[in-house]
């Protein structure tokens, strides 16, 4: 006679395909992450000044000054802001969602079930890093678009600015995310030792 499937079975075969679904979409979310990044990094443009390379604006992690922004819009090629603007900004549109939803789903995976509500509300530590690299981005795609003597200081201010909260909100969201990984790698060995 054949064995008859339970419904309780089926219950549990179904939990398991869509437990493992959801797995390898977190993963393939952590790697297009990781391969846009990648090709972020290939196309920033080469800019020096002075024989000193400068970076890009959102890279400025201590923000910029109206002077720094006019050097830079001075140093720059056409070829590479074109491809600042419309290659490297393009991706900028997509990367910031992708970094919040794998910090945020990290995050999500990590807290502790027991710890009820509040497991749910600790993934949105990555939104405001998300909000202002998108604010970053608009203001920086405007600097771009001016002419380095008619660059306007209000705009470099509030890009600058839209890029240092962008990366106090970024270590924040990685502080929760690092305080995580260390307590669950201390309930491991707990786990290990019982």
């Amino acid at each position: 006679m054949m064995p008859v499937e339970t419904t309780g079975g089926l219950a549990v075969a179904g939990h398991m395909r869509h437990r493992q679904w959801r797995s390898g979409l977190f993963w393939a979310v952590l790697i297009a992450t990781g391969l846009v990044f990648l090709a972020m990094q290939a196309l920033t443009p080469d800019v020096s000044h002075g024989g000193r390379k400068l970076p890009i604006f959102d890279a400025r992690v201590c923000g910029y000054d109206l002077e720094a922004a006019r050097t830079y819009l001075n140093a720059i090629s056409d070829t590479g802001k074109r491809t600042y603007l419309y290659s490297l900004q393009r991706l900028d549109l997509v990367f910031p969602l992708l970094l919040a939803v794998s910090i945020g789903w990290s995050i999500l995976r990590l807290a502790p079930k027991e710890w009820g509500r509040i497991r749910h509300v600790l993934p949105f530590a990555a939104v405001p890093a998300m909000l202002a690299d998108y604010l970053e981005n608009l203001a920086v795609a405007g600097i771009l678009k001016s002419a380095s003597a008619n660059l306007s200081p209000d705009l470099v201010r509030f890009a600058s600015a839209a890029t240092q909260v962008k990366y106090v909100f970024l270590a924040a969201a990685f502080i929760v995310l690092a305080a995580l990984i260390a307590a669950a790698v201390r309930r491991r060995r707990r786990a290990g030792r019982s």
